[in-house]
């Protein structure tokens, strides 16, 4: 066998890279039980180049026999690439994909799958490279990427993502899953660009099942080949079993058909007597013990029995018991998964429950020794041997969820019993730190309090530091920066005291790495950064930002890499509350793209990316950024993130007028929200379907809305209800409170300026000149206009502006009118351009004797009077009093100069206030030059 070495790279401990195995770069030959298809092997042909091909099937459906057939005819050249878990890993999957296509033509590509280059490089430059490389060469072939469905690693999603995204011309990409991948096919299924070959066309046709049979010699008659792949459904595995139990003669071939003809059980009922009863007892003790683990080898049964076991695993290979290789060197294996089911299901019948447990806790040691941690520990946990799996446990904790490996890791912490976190804080606090990784905040909370009693009742410092500050990270989850912040603070003060008591040589026998002051260090950045965003948390933009400066500085060390980033994307997040928008966004794309960073803070950073975006009105570039956080959430048990991801999605369907997924979305926003117990940002959810319904004029459903948050005019200008009370103070002026709101506000707008939040000081401003204009208190209006503008326009501030519709037009109008400066000047007409106004369509809008006048809510009336509502009716419909429809229509009477309802909708009509009826026509001097 030809193998090229690929050394270890030092920057994936974790991953173990084996040599390049030239055999997983070479399609298998053909089967004995080969049947021809010739309706998919026309379909894997196709008729074009820059196509993918989607084989998705469960196992056993013969993908891997379909591609090989297909392969071995093909005119084209044929790359072929057999994965399995150890190519998990987006650097060791591009060296095996490059060593495939070299396998087929070395000038296909220029790349060397040794290039020290691919160890280092970030999925998106692998990608590149890759595309770049097959784009040169002038030949068309096919890749075949045979059992994907055994990664599961984000950056190789990438990598095979951007495949598809920029698929060259000159490539035929063709995949096989158990299931379908985690990639955006829509764009392609539009470009038919994408074949899918399904489970539907997989399956065996009655046909192909009878010459499936015919192929080993198997003479059965036609209805009992209709049986056979009635009871199968075409499942080419089950057949196989079928054809086992026929070709061995355990029974004859009528009693078995007949049982198959007559038994509601399934096939896999019959591996009992037709397959496990006909091997001899040492085979089938081998079966029965093997399968109890996923994989296994020769090694580990001896193991486990202290017998030889490669002759009984010769023996079940020759058979054919169902047993599928895992590596080229026939060293590790598993069996089909029925019947390993099946095998487990009998094992627990005939061994007893203290031999299994011990076959697990034999095989526990052996991993061990093995370096196979992982499933080491899981064999402890099932033999019951929990101080082996907490001892294997301790040192890969870190590491797994740093990968966010946080799964498996909480199944095994759960599986612990009570008394050995009790006794043990070290472990205690990992579990805590675990769950609040996860997002499981209510179990966090517990297991924090235990952790915490159990460092306390032990003396244990470093443990309590541990757990206090994974119960800071637990508050900023769910939004509760009190506690956020005195936790951080206590465990910044018990490592302080740490510290003090530390002695430098207790580190001289230790490598740097993992000694004690590293530790430390890696726990006070963390605490810094948690405060800091206790603070912002809390609206105090101006200490927040100075606290995490320092914390940047601080983790600025080479060995805690994750520390800085986390502290860059929490600065991103506190230069969006002041305005930097600019600033924030070249932090948070640099946190995004680096190698050092944890994928929860990636998440943060794209989520604040979309956020940034959403406020210049870059629709697209927002939406990629949620989507990319979305792929992400969706490949791990990670939960926390996701009401933000909702809440964000919603605001940008709100901008591209796409309202019922606005609302759909923020309303699972806050439903998983409350789920998680994160309360202010289901509020906020809540408060955010409120404006949205409001904006459509579905007053009642806003109105019912500030009823159930219990908002008050009165309420203290607390930044963590800000949200809720900007959306409040819009209902109040649709109930004609404009003074209530307006009181609100500028408690709201005091509060702002003092904490140095410029972001929130624009929002207030653009509901504070909305709410002048309705007192026609215009000076104010156009002075906060005048500040809003100003400050927004340095800052790129769009969004907060343009969702304001027809109002804000008005209002830009009159400050365009009225003169400003070249720089104001210039992104009034920016907002304007952005909101789709024209002058030919804004003029019929404005009259310059009523346009510092009629109110939008007047407005709403007019156009009420005009279709000829009542009084009552207009009440009704706009969920005001009586009265507070006739004062408006008072007042219209004066502004109007009329004093009937039938004379003001003349004179609207005349100035162009309201549409014309159909059939009209424009009366003589009708414009805005002539009316005066």
């Amino acid at each position: 066998m030809q193998i090229a070495q690929l050394r270890v790279s030092p920057l994936l401990p974790h991953w173990d890279w084996g040599p390049l195995l030239t055999s997983k770069l070479r399609p298998p030959a053909p089967r004995g039980e080969y049947v021809n298809r010739p309706r998919l092997l026309a379909a894997l042909d196709g008729d074009r180049q820059d196509t993918v091909t989607l084989l998705v099937g469960p196992a056993g459906y013969g993908k891997t026999t379909l591609l090989a057939q297909w392969a071995a005819q093909s005119t084209q050249p044929v790359a072929w690439l057999a994965l399995s878990s150890s190519e998990n890993h987006a650097a060791v999957f591009t060296a095996y994909v490059i060593g495939a296509i070299r396998e087929i033509d070395s000038g296909l590509t220029r790349l060397d799958p040794m290039d020290p280059r691919l160890r280092t490089a970030t999925p998106a430059k692998l990608a590149t490279m890759l595309l770049n490389d097959i784009a040169e060469a002038e030949d068309p072939f096919a890749l075949v990427i045979d059992d994907y469905h055994v990664i599961d690693d984000p950056g190789v999603h990438a990598v095979v993502t951007a495949l598809l995204e920029h698929m060259p011309e000159n490539l035929h990409l063709i995949i096989s899953s158990r299931h379908e991948p985690p990639f955006p096919l829509a764009r392609l299924r539009v470009l038919g660009k994408l074949r899918v070959i399904g489970i539907d066309e997989l399956r065996f046709t009655p046909d192909e099942s009878a010459a499936f049979f015919a192929g080993l010699g198997i003479a059965l008659e036609e209805q009992d080949v209709d049986t056979l792949h009635e009871r199968t459904a075409g499942w080419i595995a089950g057949l196989k079993m079928a054809a086992l139990s026929l070709v061995e003669g355990a029974t004859s071939d009528e009693t078995f058909l007949q049982r198959m003809k007559t038994s509601s059980r399934l096939l896999q009922d019959f591996l009992l007597e037709e397959v496990l009863w006909r091997q001899p007892p040492e085979v089938q003790g081998f079966l029965l013990r093997t399968a109890l683990f996923d994989r296994f080898s020769a090694d580990l049964y001896q193991a486990i029995t202290g017998q030889s076991g490669l002759p009984l695993l010769e023996r079940v290979l020759r058979a054919n018991l169902f047993i599928i290789p895992l590596d080229q060197q026939a060293t590790w294996f598993h069996y089909h998964h029925l019947f390993r089911e099946f095998l487990r299901s009998r094992a627990a019948v005939e061994l007893d429950e203290a031999a299994r447990l011990e076959i697990f806790r034999r095989a526990s040691v052996w991993f061990a020794q093995q370096g196979m941690t992982g499933e080491g520990v899981s064999a402890a946990i099932t033999g019951r041997d929990w101080n082996q799996a907490a001892s294997m446990m301790r040192p890969i904790v870190d590491a797994a969820m740093q990968r966010e490996d946080l799964g498996q890791l909480a199944n095994w912490f759960r599986a612990l019993p009570p008394g050995l976190l009790d006794a043990d804080p070290d472990l205690a606090s990992r579990y805590a730190w675990c769950l609040v990784r996860i997002g499981d905040l209510g179990e966090a909370e517990q297991a924090i309090a235990r952790a915490e009693h159990v460092a306390e009742a032990q003396g244990d410092l470093l443990s309590l530091a541990s757990a206090t500050i994974a119960g800071a990270q637990r508050s900023r989850f769910s939004d509760d920066p009190i506690s956020l912040i005195r936790q951080a603070e206590h465990g910044a003060d018990l490592l302080t005291r740490l510290a003090d008591q530390h002695q430098p040589e207790d580190d001289a026998a230790t490598d740097p790495m993992l000694s004690h002051m590293r530790v430390l260090h890696v726990m006070n950045a963390l605490a810094r950064v948690l405060r800091a965003s206790g603070l912002r948390l809390l609206g105090h933009a101006a200490e927040a930002e100075r606290v995490v400066v320092a914390a940047r500085e601080f983790a600025r060390r080479p060995d805690t890499p994750f520390q800085f980033q986390a502290a860059t994307v929490e600065l991103g997040r506190v230069l969006i509350q002041v305005a930097r928008l600019a600033d924030a966004y070249d932090l948070l794309q640099e946190a995004a793209a680096a190698t050092t960073i944890y994928p929860s803070d990636r998440r943060l950073a794209l989520l604040s990316l979309a956020e940034i975006d959403l406020e210049g009105n870059r629709l697209d570039e927002a939406q990629r950024s949620l989507d990319e956080s979305r792929t992400s959430l969706e490949r791990s048990v990670v939960r926390v993130w996701w009401p933000h991801l909702h809440l964000l999605q919603a605001q940008v369907d709100w901008a591209r007028g796409a309202l019922d997924a606005a609302i759909e979305d923020a309303q699972e926003a806050g439903r998983l929200a409350t789920e998680s117990g994160n309360q202010r940002i289901a509020r906020e959810a809540a408060a955010l379907v409120a404006q949205i319904e409001l904006a459509q004029g579905h007053f009642g459903t806003a109105y019912k809305w500030t009823y159930d948050a219990h908002l008050a005019p009165d309420d203290p200008a607390d930044y963590v209800r800000l949200r809720e009370h900007l959306v409040y103070a819009r209902v109040l002026m649709a109930q004609d409170e404009v003074d209530d709101a307006i009181g609100l506000l500028e408690r709201l707008l005091i509060a702002a300026d003092t904490d140095g939040r410029v972001a929130d000081v624009i929002t207030i401003l653009v509901s504070l000149v909305l709410g002048y204009q309705e007192l026609f208190e215009l000076d104010k209006a156009v002075a906060a206009l005048d500040r809003a503008l100003a400050l927004a326009e340095a800052r790129g501030i769009l969004r907060t502006f343009t969702r304001e519709g027809l109002p804000m037009v008005r209002l830009l109008k009159v400050a365009q009118r009225r003169g400003m400066s070249g720089a104001a000047a210039a992104h009034i007409q920016r907002l304007l351009t952005e909101m789709g106004e024209t002058p030919a369509e804004t003029a019929k809008l404005f009259h310059p004797d009523l346009i510092e006048g009629v109110t939008p809510r007047e407005m709403e009336v007019l156009r009420l009077i005009a279709v000829g509502l009542a009084n009552r009716e207009i009440a009704d419909e706009l969920y005001i009093s009586v009265s507070t429809v006739k004062r408006h229509v008072t007042n219209l009477y004066g502004k109007l100069g009329v004093s009937t309802r039938t004379a003001a909708v003349q004179k609207a009509r005349h100035l162009g206030l309201l549409a014309r009826p159909k059939g009209s026509t424009a009366i003589e001097g009708d414009s805005l030059t002539d009316s005066r």
